[in-house]
């Protein structure tokens, strides 16, 4: 079959024609859709198999138009060269409206009625049964209520209960739903309603606000009784507050044993009856109705909570205690309406595979943890206060310093000097044996060292080494394992056997117990349980082993040990615990919850105060803040022995200093009003417009304002007051105000974050990007973000483009599931539209054309959006203040008006010889500014002219160039060598237009010394942004010789 060479473009419009070759069939056509929309396309059919796909045998431009799933297709199919030009194939009067006449029938009515009435029926079936099945729980609950109660089975108040004159009663409901009565008289709960069921009520002699009074017979006497229908009336508060016991008035909490005895408190878990994790974090669970009567009687009046320790409780956690305190206050306020004070430092360790407690939650925590949609932020429902003043390391001032410093990740020279002198062993890094030595040294000298190892493999070579100096009998204990879920298939549970086998050495899966225990009398032991905490036996206690208890079969039976700080030994006996084999498949163990101490990890002496350590800070530590809570439980420097010290470990959290940071910018009102007072009277005007409409506005009539103004009347200073007003008159909220801009440098300017992270926009790459809609996941992030957001401002807004504006509002329509402009959302656009415009692009005051709605929007409309928005304007320069002349001839140059003293005022500051100054005399007024301590920036009209500068102030650093050059890599799949070859010819013809690779040189040239600046946002907040400037410090290079890295000196500051 011969080949032929056709014209191919693709619809709607197949405007940019181009060449199919080699093909059997050429061919044209016209669609139109069931919308009426007509598209025309070009094309080829280069495989034989396709030719009956696309033409009939024999079609030509006779062809027949015909209907495929009610759109109307016309194709025709030719065979000579390029014979598929010229004009399309007309399409006939359209006829497929008869065919969805025809098909739309009864039928399909009936089916449609079905669908939707057939849901509906199910779906209030499914209501009754389950609101049936709730109310039979209640009436079950509260009958076991009343039995807890005391009352009995058939007691009822039908009888001694009657209403008088005085109204009709309530009493009866009120001791159905457990609220309390009585009269002061000070007893718990339970007592006072015992008390109650045994007085025969008679009549209702009175009944006001609160409450009702009653005659009855108690015991043979007649006595009167008050009945409030309320504890949270004020009378009950007034009547009974002298007369209160409160049994428990502030509970102390910490999440470990060792924490929790070390401040006389205890446990959260313990307090709070919450789950305790086995291998994986446990899910929350109600309590009984026993359990929570118990925690009402204990904790119900208990006015201050306290958890120490903080740093080590999980964001999870925190909203366990959230909801175990809201089941025991009966409230559904955040921590149960309780006051609580948080204690901790957030730069030491993280709790143990979980986030910091000022972390959201994860969607994965709140689905499988919490079994809700949704959750909230308990952590912004806290104000911050800060301990400044060192007390531990109070009389070694310069090692105090130190671990300052080390505490924020800073390692300075005097720092490491000061470390570097408790350092001991002959090498970089002390042996095992030098270790060993040393401890025992220690040991005589009638100190009571501790070793502080990184992992739990550097603890058990040590603790081994050590265990053998001890110069008694070694004793193993081996655990006692046995199936306790019931398996009657053998396979499995020889299964679950091999399985248990395998965690000889994870204890993690064998909930702390150990296989194998090797003691000896004078083993340095930890317990790993707490038993009792009033005496200090907690989970973290040590001391030595003193002596072993055999049965008369010579099995050991208990150890005895010397706890640290306790006068008498204490046994411990065998502890038994269960943890998972298999899927469903337990098995217990029962083994002594003892093991070796010589050497405990970092993480274990968390909380702990020591006087002598030995640490090892070596590159294994592997988290941030290891280092510096290792270094810090020493009281002085001269407790501290270092094995080894890695600097490049010394890191902080810096998600906790983030945070740090954020909680410090809680503002007062007096400093509110400062910030105020310092704007001058435009700029007041201005905040006072959108502060009032934000407090007084409704979502009928959102805030739309433009803000304009030329350079320097203080746009900024305007947002920056904006946003700590509004984030002081809505503390409580998330994501109160929303600041923006178009590019980095921008961004990082005001303080804010670029339009496209903040609204997940696409980013353009060579031409403008297409929108595209949020993936459910995305969206959901989005919405917990910024579903409640007051107010969103986006400054330089003259950079932003109309297709751009046109995006924000498509994406805050998706966050807000509405369909009024700009998400029905509150904006202030502050910019100024005399700067320059939006690169390649329409300012946002211009309309969208018909081909950026068609190609970027895929739609037929538009509307205009700049329409919405109000204006006003600042108007008092602050930026040139000090200098009147050159700030009214800016403002003259802004509307384009340069008249003779403009003119004169701009000569007087040109320089150079000529009347335009060369490349040599830019270049030496550079160097010369730079040796009087400036940072000058050559400002050039285009990327040449800055190209030529640039070349020649490169040339005067004294420094050797390196040239870096880009690493180009195919990354789609190309099975035609031809299509590859000629990829790479045309990417070798973008050697010198960097817009066409992303922005990405192909060659760049530097030296030590150069002035750089950065192409890509890396990090925001810390000023590493498109357009941050700096110098070249060093190149970092791999053993081959290719260099992987530059470090260079930022000038954006960053506090």
């Amino acid at each position: 079959m011969p080949k032929f060479n056709c014209y191919s473009c693709n619809p709607p419009d197949c405007e940019d024609l181009t060449e199919c070759q080699g093909a059997y069939k050429c061919w044209k056509s016209r669609v139109r859709e069931v919308s009426g929309d007509e598209q025309v396309a070009r094309g080829c059919t280069t495989n034989a198999d396709q030719v009956a796909f696309y033409c009939a045998p024999g079609e030509t431009e006779s062809a027949q138009a015909f209907q495929k799933e009610g759109a109307l297709y016309k194709i025709e199919c030719c065979s000579e060269e390029f014979c598929n030009n010229g004009t399309f194939p007309e399409l006939p009067v359209a006829t497929f409206i008869d065919f969805y006449e025809e098909e739309i029938g009864v039928k399909h009515y009936v089916l449609l009625a079905l669908a939707v009435i057939c849901p509906v029926a199910i779906a209030l079936l499914i209501f009754g049964v389950a609101f049936g099945a709730m109310r039979q729980r209640h009436r079950q609950r509260i009958s076991r209520l009343l039995l807890l109660a005391g009352a009995p089975d058939d007691f009822s108040y039908k009888d001694d209960i009657k209403a008088t004159a005085a109204g009709d009663s309530t009493l009866r409901e009120i001791f159905e739903h457990s609220v309390s009565s009585g009269s002061g008289s000070g007893a718990p709960l339970l007592i006072q309603r015992t008390l109650g069921k045994q007085i025969s009520l008679n009549e209702c002699v009175g009944k006001g606000r609160y409450g009702e009074v009653w005659r009855g017979r108690w015991n043979g006497e007649s006595v009167a009784v008050k009945i409030f229908f309320s504890k949270d009336e004020a009378s009950w508060n007034r009547e009974t507050e002298e007369f209160v016991r409160e049994e428990c008035p502030v509970v102390v909490m910490a999440p470990t044993g060792l924490a929790a005895h070390s401040i006389k408190g205890v446990t959260i878990h313990r307090c709070l009856s919450l789950p305790v994790d086995q291998q994986t974090t446990a899910k929350y669970s109600s309590l009984s109705a026993e359990q929570l009567l118990t925690l009402r009687k204990t904790l119900g009046r208990t006015r201050l909570f306290i958890i120490d320790e903080i740093s080590m409780v999980s964001s999870l956690m925190l909203m366990y205690i959230h909801l175990r305190l809201t089941e025991i206050k009966s409230t559904n306020f955040p921590m149960g309406n309780a006051n609580f004070v948080l204690f901790g430092d957030f730069l030491q360790l993280r709790p143990v595979s979980a986030n910091p407690p000022f972390i959201p939650l994860t969607r994965l925590e709140i689905r499988n943890r919490l079994g809700s949609m949704g959750s909230f932020n308990l952590w912004h429902e806290f104000e911050y206060d800060e301990l400044t003043i060192n007390m531990r390391q109070k009389n070694d001032e310069p090692y105090a310093d130190t671990l300052a410093n080390i505490r924020l990740g800073n390692c300075e020279e005097q720092h490491l000097q000061c470390l570097s002198r408790r350092k001991f062993g002959c090498m970089s890094r002390a042996t095992s044996e030098e270790i060993t030595q040393l401890y025992c040294n220690l040991f005589k000298e009638g100190k009571v060292p501790v070793i502080l190892m990184p992992t739990n493999d550097d603890c058990r070579l040590i603790n081994n080494i050590l265990l053998k100096e001890t110069s008694s009998k070694h004793v193993t204990l081996t655990a006692i394992d046995c199936l306790s879920s019931v398996v009657r298939n053998k396979r499995i549970e020889e299964e679950a056997a091999k399985s248990v086998s395998s965690f000889a050495d994870d204890c993690k899966r064998t909930a702390g117990a150990l296989t194998t225990l090797v003691l000896s009398i004078g083993a340095r032991v930890m317990l790993q349980r707490n038993i009792a905490m009033d005496k200090g036996l907690v989970n973290g206690s040590m001391g030595y082993v003193k002596e072993f208890k055999s049965s008369p079969s010579g099995e050991i039976v208990s150890v005895w040990v010397q706890f640290d700080g306790q006068d008498q030994l204490t046994s411990i006996g065998r502890a038994t615990v269960r943890f998972e084999a298999l899927k469903e498949v337990y098995y217990t163990r029962k083994q002594f919850p003892l093991q070796l101490a010589f050497a405990i990890t970092i993480h274990k002496s968390q909380g702990l105060s020591l006087e002598c350590a030995i640490v090892d800070a070596v590159s294994r530590c592997f988290g941030p803040g290891m280092i510096y809570v290792a270094l810090s439980r020493v009281t002085t420097s001269a407790g501290l022995h270092l094995v080894e010290l890695d600097p490049s470990k010394i890191i902080a959290d810096m998600e906790a200093i983030s945070e740090y940071n954020r909680l410090r910018k809680s503002i007062t009102s007096e400093e509110l009003s400062n910030d105020f007072n310092s704007l001058n009277l435009d700029q007041k005007r201005i905040v006072d417009r959108i502060i009032g409409n934000l407090k007084n506005g409704s979502n009928d009539k959102p805030i739309r304002l433009i803000v304009s103004g030329f350079g320097g009347t203080g746009k900024s200073r305007v947002i920056s007051v904006l946003r700590r007003f509004i984030c002081q008159e809505f503390v409580r909220e998330e994501c109160p105000v929303v600041v923006m801009a178009p590019t980095g440098l921008a961004a990082h300017s005001i303080k804010g974050v670029t339009i496209h992270r903040c609204l997940s926009l696409p980013v353009d790459q060579q031409k403008t990007a297409k929108y595209s809609s949020l993936s459910t996941e995305q969206l959901l992030t989005l919405r917990k973000t910024l579903g409640r957001t007051r107010l969103f401002i986006i400054d330089e807004i003259s950079m932003v483009s109309s297709l751009m504006l046109m995006y924000i509002h498509l994406r805050l329509t998706e966050i807000k599931s509405t369909n009024f402009p700009m998400g029905n959302a509150n904006f202030v656009l502050f910019g100024d539209f005399l700067q320059l415009r939006p690169v390649s692009a329409n300012p946002p005051f211009i309309p969208l054309t018909r081909l950026e709605i068609r190609n970027r929007l895929g739609s037929m409309g538009s509307f205009n959006l700049w329409h919405e928005f109000e204006y006003d304007e600042l108007t008092i320069n602050m930026r040139q203040k000090n200098d009147k002349p050159y700030a009214d001839t800016l403002a003259n140059i802004r509307l384009g008006n340069c008249e003779e003293q403009h003119l004169q005022c701009l000569s007087t500051r040109k320089f150079g010889c000529m009347s335009r100054a060369t490349s040599e005399e830019i270049t030496k007024l550079y160097c010369n500014l730079c040796k009087e301590g400036k940072v000058p920036v050559i400002l050039m009209p285009t990327n040449d002219d800055c190209r030529l500068i640039n070349n020649t102030l490169l040339k005067e650093t004294s420094s050797k160039h390196v040239t870096l050059t880009a690493i180009d890599c195919l990354s789609s799949v190309v099975r035609n060598k031809r299509i590859e070859e000629e990829a790479a010819k045309s990417v070798s013809s973008f050697a010198d237009d960097c817009k066409r690779t992303a922005g990405a040189l192909t060659t760049l040239v530097l030296s030590i010394g150069a002035r750089v600046m950065l192409q890509r946002n890396i990090a925001v907040d810390k000023g590493l942004v498109n357009g941050s400037m700096g110098y070249v410090k060093e190149f970092k290079s791999i053993p081959s010789g290719e260099i992987v890295s530059v470090w260079y000196n930022l000038m954006v500051k960053i506090s």
